[in-house]
């Protein structure tokens, strides 16, 4: 008789099959789970790098535009920046722009109609003609300063709570 010999796995090479097929799966898992930990961190980074990149380009706009800018000092040592600009946000007539750190430790630039001056802060502040948008959170100091040799030119120092910085260099026109 010529019996032919059927060709089959074993039990043992399925079930080696199988638990080998397993491990890869859980290790490909594994892989994936900490690829979207990590994308998630980098986003959150990418997402604060690109906001001060922003701020950067709305200074930058902001004194390049301005006219009759000054520099004041609030009771924490914090620049208080004040000017005319034509880069405006909300209302083209709301030309008096003023960087300040509000008491929450939060960047503010608003925009008003009526110029900023110490004697109307309170007044300035609860002026219904102004618009206040929230540049930064969680400053820990702001500053301005004016190099002397170089008229024009206004160098602006932030930092935040977590210890990030900016340094930007502008000159007006």
């Amino acid at each position: 008789m010529n019996m032919k010999r059927l060709k089959a796995f074993t039990l043992i090479e399925m079930i080696i099959s199988v638990t080998l097929f397993s491990i890869i799966i859980v290790f490909l898992y594994q892989t994936l789970d900490i690829t979207q930990k990590s994308n998630k961190i980098y986003k959150k980074e990418l997402w604060k790098i690109e906001k001060l990149q922003d701020i950067k380009i709305l200074f930058f706009e902001d004194i390049l535009n301005s006219t009759n800018l000054n520099i004041l000092k609030d009771k924490n040592k914090n620049a208080i920046l004040r000017f005319n600009s034509s880069n405006t946000f909300h209302n083209s007539f709301y030309t008096n722009i003023l960087y300040i750190v509000s008491k929450e430790n939060n960047l503010l630039r608003i925009e008003s109609k009526i110029k900023y001056s110490k004697k109307t802060k309170t007044e300035y502040l609860q002026n219904e003609n102004r618009y206040i948008d929230i540049i930064q959170k969680n400053v820990k100091i702001f500053n301005v300063y004016h190099n002397e040799k170089k008229k024009n030119t206004y160098t602006i120092y932030l930092k935040l709570e977590n210890e990030k910085e900016l340094i930007l260099s502008v000159n007006t026109i």
